[in-house]
């Protein structure tokens, strides 16, 4: 057994021996191959491709020996698969649908993830009110489907929309056919068409599969296995160079903007281009991982998604779709480990069935938290809400992707820190947001606040935030603040409507007895103040009743109308018009002269100014039953005047001083105008 043994060890170790003297024969013959190479883009020329034109430009290809031609593609052109397969080309950039090309026999191979989440999107008008998915149940979708578009698929699928129910509309490529109404949902690249849009100033939502857990790798840079198996250093070499282009066009994006425009005669401007790099940051997230970064196991929950979408049977496991840039060569010492595995998977069977079943009950608790992640942000998401998240040690913020479309701000646009967030808060509302956010710190718990925002655009945003401190450091000092922004700016509107309402007569629009003794109370405590004096105005309408009577109250109610208009035409914006009552109003002016004569002039003169107003002929057209009915009529008004100032009064005093002249006017005979001032003159 002893020498058996040691005989096949010989065997093994010399059969290692050949294959590493080959390998070194392979490695000589590779060196003096046709190093050549072209790769084949997934569209046309534009940021999306930045590092291989800056692996191109820089020279990192010619450093690494590579001669590389880079094809642009295009609407209606062979796919990279297509030219790779064929042996047009050596390289390509696909997405996730090349896992599924691969378990179906495509000799592909995986070099590198660009792009870690996908920016296939859906977008909608903003004025379509379609804000989720399962608003599309139905709508007309512009796409492509097939694996290309299979995150947005997967997305509906998600949601139980069955494919029957489906619209969809071949793409055209075209957002006009958004814009124009030809559908409903358009599927674009968040890189891309977004921006189209705010050009135009069409406001707009995005759909992103992302925000409800699906989350595919999008720009894969990829190679066929025969260029592997035939050059493996080439493509150790392709994939390095190319990822070092990426990493300086990151680092240096209007640098490679410029060039693109300069060396590739792109579709888009410079600003389009800008955008589309500052997009392709979020997506890449190169700051916190490492370009071209694979996760086997998200490969697989790709592939799975695609097995659950009827989209894929998978012929092959994915064992040989990820490159290994450093595969391990075979050791002599890996004989004997083998001896010593024989031995722990002895003891590892022991513990297997222990292993299973917390295994099991650990995916349980994953998926169920995974679940309750995704009800949460559909929750959020379709109450227009965002959350945010905040490092009080550092005073980063993190927000999520609802909050920055509500705010119209794309990731890289955002300042993340609390100084600058405070600095986009009004003026007014700051000091309040301040002390609330320090209040919240010091008690911890829930704590609510409204205020404005702005946009992007510049325009203010009501937003209420409700945040709480979930952490603490060991001396009790609160380190992180996790909580919600809403968009209530359409609340406030509907909150400034009905207290217009309640505060406004709804016939003429001025304001009503409840807003007049809040402005005439305000005009008294101003007087007090500066010594000026003021006045209020009591008049009746003369000869208003027969017209109801004759005419109906719909041409009376035409003269009220007009006799508001015209009131208001006769003072000043820090005056007050009011509607106290049927054919009644009242009007309040402030800051009149300290002297009580001057004071009682300027009242007067006001007054017969007003009188004069309303006496001009009224021309009114019916509507309703006497539609086209036109009547021209005269009206005069009664007005009592009664001054304030100094003397200890209150609203009521006043109204009823002013209400007593007016009566004495009109005894006198109507269309007059009568004073009382303070004294009792």
């Amino acid at each position: 057994m002893k020498n058996g043994f040691a005989r096949f060890t010989r065997k093994l170790m010399g059969f290692a021996k050949s294959l590493g003297v080959a390998l070194i024969l392979l490695s000589a013959g590779q060196a003096l191959a046709d190093d050549s190479v072209v790769l084949q883009l997934r569209w046309v020329h534009q940021f999306q491709f930045a590092g291989y034109y800056a692996a191109l430009e820089k020279g990192y290809y010619a450093a690494a020996g590579l001669d590389v031609e880079i094809r642009a593609a295009g609407p209606n052109k062979p796919t990279p698969l297509e030219e790779l397969t064929k042996g047009n080309a050596h390289y390509g950039v696909g997405n996730s649908g090349l896992v599924v090309a691969y378990q179906q026999g495509a000799p592909v191979v995986a070099l590198a993830a660009i792009f870690q989440r996908s920016p296939n999107v859906w977008l909608t008008l903003e004025a379509s009110h379609l804000i989720t998915p399962l608003d599309l149940a139905g709508k007309r979708l512009m796409m492509t489907p097939s694996v290309e578009n299979a995150e947005l698929l997967s997305l509906l699928a998600m949601e139980g929309i069955a494919r029957d129910r489906l619209n969809i509309v071949p793409s055209s490529f075209d957002i006009d056919d958004l814009i124009t109404g030809r559908v409903d949902a358009f599927n674009a690249y968040a890189t891309n068409e977004p921006y189209l849009l705010e050009q135009l100033g069409i406001a707009y939502r995005i759909i992103d599969p992302h925000d409800y857990g699906i989350d595919f790798y999008s720009d894969v840079l990829f190679t066929t296995e025969d260029e592997l198996l035939r050059h493996p250093q080439r493509v150790a070499a392709f994939q390095a160079a190319s990822l070092k282009g990426w990493d300086y066009a990151m680092a240096h994006p209007e640098e490679i903007v410029d060039l693109i425009r300069q060396r590739y005669n792109p579709e888009k401007s410079r600003d389009h281009l800008l955008f589309e790099a500052t997009t392709i940051r979020t997506i890449m997230q190169p700051d916190l991982i490492q370009i071209g970064h694979m996760n086997p196991l998200r490969w697989q929950r790709i592939a799975d998604t695609f097995v659950r979408q009827g989209m894929n049977t998978p012929a092959r496991p994915l064992d040989g779709f990820l490159y290994d840039p450093a595969p391990k060569p075979v050791a002599a010492w890996l004989i004997y480990a083998l001896v010593a595995a024989l031995v722990v998977i002895g003891i590892a069977v022991l513990i297997t069935g222990f292993m299973h079943r917390a295994n099991r009950s650990l995916l349980a608790a994953k998926r169920s938290l995974q679940s309750s992640e995704y009800r949460l942000n559909m929750a959020l998401v379709a109450a227009k809400q965002g959350w945010f998240d905040v490092d009080l040690r550092s005073g980063k913020v993190a927000v999520s992707p609802e909050y920055l479309r509500m705010i119209g701000h794309a990731a890289a646009e955002l300042e993340t820190d609390v100084t600058s967030w405070m600095a986009r808060v009004h003026d007014e509302d700051r000091p309040g947001v301040r002390e609330a956010f320090d209040a919240c710190i010091a008690s911890g718990g829930p704590t609510t606040l409204a205020y404005r925002r702005q946009t992007k655009t510049g325009d203010w945003k009501w937003i209420e935030s409700v945040g709480k401190i979930i952490e603490w450091d060991d001396a009790h000092r609160a380190t992180r603040m996790i909580g919600v922004h809403t968009d209530i700016t359409e609340r406030k509107r509907l909150e400034a409507e009905i207290l217009d309402l309640a505060l406004h007569d709804h016939l003429t629009g001025l304001p009503n007895r409840s807003l007049l003794a809040e402005r005439l109370g305000q005009a008294i405590a101003a007087s007090k103040r500066t010594g000026r004096y003021g006045a209020a105005l009591f008049l009746d309408l003369d000869n208003f009743k027969p017209l109801n009577d004759e005419h109906g109250h719909d041409i009376g109610d035409l003269l009220l109308i007009e006799v508001a208009r015209r009131l208001k035409s006769c003072i000043r914006e820090i005056d007050t018009a009011a509607r106290f009552g049927g054919d009644e109003f009242v009007l309040v002016l402030g800051e009149l002269n300290e002297d009580v004569d001057t004071a009682t002039i300027e009242a007067l003169q006001v007054a017969q100014k007003i009188g004069a107003a309303l006496a001009a002929p009224y021309v009114l057209t019916a509507s309703g039953d006497g539609r086209g009915r036109t009547l021209e009529y005269h009206c005069t008004a009664s007005i009592g005047v009664a001054l304030f100032g100094n003397d200890r009064v209150d609203r009521s005093s006043i109204l009823s001083r002013a209400d007593s002249a007016m009566y004495l006017a009109k005894h006198a005979g109507g269309g007059r105008v009568q004073l009382v001032v303070p004294d009792g003159r």
